[in-house]
C-alpha cells in the first residue's frame, strides 16, 4: 500500500502479509510490516494490530510492537507515524535487547532514520544492563546505532557487580568495535569496599575493568 498527502505526493509504503480495508476507509495490517517512509527509510516491525487513518495520514498501534532495529530487537506497547515523516515513536514500556548482549529499558522511544542516522531516543528514565553493570540515568539516552555510542543523560549512577559504584552525569557507553568502554568528562564519584574517590573525569572499560579516574582527583581508603 502507498499513501498520498492532500496534494498527491507519495508518503510511505506499507507491505504486510495480511491487511483488512474497512468500509470507512481505515486499513488494518497485521503480522510482518514493513513502513518504507518517502524519504526511503525503512521501518520492520511485527504487531497484532496496525492501523493507517486515511483522514489525518496517521500511522498507529496500541497492540505489543517488535521492532527489528539495526543492532537490536525492540520491544514496545504500542507505535505511533506520520505519512509524511522518516520519525516513529514507540510508545509506553521499551525494552531493547542488543545483539552485543545488554539490555536498555525505558518508556516513549523516538527514533529518526533522517539523512541515514539511526537515533533512538528517550527523555523518560532508562537503565542498561550488561554482563556485570547497571547503569541508572535520570534523564533519558540517545543511541546512535550507527556508531554504536550511547549516551546516558542527566545523573549517572553505575554499579557493578564486585560491589563498586560510580556516580556522576552525562554517560556515553562506547560499544564500537566490540568493547564497552564507559566515559564522562563530568565529576565522578568512586567508591568500592576499601576505597573513597573523588575525580573531575572518568573513563572505564568495562571487558578489561580498569578505570581511570583524572583530574583533582581526591581519594581516601579505608
Amino acid at each position: 500500500m502507498t499513501t498520498y498527502d492532500e496534494v498527491g505526493q507519495k508518503g510511505v509504503v506499507l507491505t504486510s502479509n495480511r491487511a483488512e480495508i474497512l468500509k470507512s476507509g481505515e486499513i488494518f495490517f497485521n503480522g510482518e510490516i514493513n513502513i518504507q517512509s518517502k524519504n526511503g527509510a525503512l521501518h520492520e516491525i511485527n504487531t497484532e494490530s496496525l492501523i493507517v487513518l486515511s483522514n489525518s495520514g496517521q500511522i498507529k498501534s496500541n497492540r505489543e510492537v517488535v521492532y527489528l532495529g539495526e543492532n537490536a530487537i525492540i520491544h514496545a506497547q504500542g507505535m505511533e507515524m506520520s505519512n509524511n515523516d522518516d520519525t516513529m515513536s514507540l510508545v509506553g514500556d521499551v525494552i531493547i535487547e542488543q545483539d552485543l548482549g545488554g539490555v536498555i529499558t525505558s518508556r516513549n522511544l523516538f527514533i529518526s532514520h533522517a539523512d541515514g542516522k539511526k537515533h533512538y531516543e528517550s527523555k523518560e528514565r532508562t537503565i542498561y544492563r550488561s554482563k556485570d553493570n547497571t547503569i541508572n540515568a535520570e534523564m533519558g539516552m540517545d543511541l546512535d546505532m550507527n556508531e554504536n555510542l550511547m549516551e546516558l543523560l542527566g545523573k549517572v549512577e553505575v554499579l557493578n557487580s564486585s560491589g563498586s559504584k560510580m556516580n556522576s552525569y552525562n554517560l556515553i557507553v562506547d560499544q564500537s568495535n566490540g568493547g564497552e568502554v564507559y566515559k564522562t568528562n563530568d565529576s565522578t564519584h568512586y567508591q568500592t569496599q576499601v576505597s573513597d574517590i573523588l575525580a573531575k573525569r572518568m573513563h572505564y572499560d568495562a571487558k578489561t575493568k580498569k578505570v581511570e579516574l583524572m583530574g583533582g582527583v581526591l581519594g581516601v581508603y579505608k
